[in-house]
């Protein structure tokens, strides 16, 4: 028996350039965090009566996907641009290794408490954004949007744009892993071709 829950690795918090693992902390006790934190302890109360696990996932890279059609779409109208200072990381995952981890966790034993459901590769959200766009052959001339117009726009819901962290997933590396899109280029040929 097992008791497998979704999280986020907005768990850590802004982490700047860390690296962060299952084994960090949360970096700052901001609400998402906060959130986060609150759940996973929650969830840990089964491990007396079972295998208990926190999928931690990250920013999820699909066509359907709400989060990433809502950054892809100024870049589709040739408006597109990094978000705050850009420089935030955005630890990502596609959809398809997302299902592969939640099966491989249900099914794998080893696997409790927090396990980091993003790409071994995570990037800045100008790197991103860029990528994104070179890929969809659009181009990037407008300024980053202000991180006050995103918190004005957004507001809470606006830190999750904002608020960066470059987190690893370092049990799923250490048991063998294999990510079918560990790199964001691969990702995108997958979700556009």
């Amino acid at each position: 028996d097992a008791f497998i829950s979704a999280s986020g690795v907005g768990f850590y918090g802004e982490g700047g350039d860390e690296i962060l693992t299952e084994e960090s902390p949360n970096v700052t006790k901001d609400f998402l965090s906060g959130v986060c934190e609150q759940w996973e302890n929650k969830a840990e109360e089964f491990s007396g009566m079972c295998r208990s696990a926190s999928v931690r996932i990250g920013f999820v890279l699909d066509k359907n996907a709400d989060g990433f059609n809502k950054l892809v779409q100024p870049i589709r109208f040739g408006v597109g641009a990094s978000l705050g200072s850009g420089n935030q990381y955005m630890s990502w995952v596609h959809l398809d290794d997302l299902t592969q981890i939640f099966l491989t966790v249900i099914k794998d034993e080893t696997f409790s408490g927090p396990v980091n459901a993003c790409s071994p590769n995570p990037l800045t959200n100008n790197d991103l954004t860029k990528k994104v766009a070179k890929h969809l052959h659009k181009p990037l001339f407008m300024p980053n949007v202000p991180r006050m117009v995103i918190k004005v726009l957004l507001g809470e819901m606006g830190d999750l744009a904002l608020v960066g962290n470059r987190v690893l997933p370092a049990k799923l590396l250490k048991q063998g892993f294999k990510f079918k899109y560990p790199i964001l280029e691969d990702a995108l040929k997958e979700i556009y071709n």
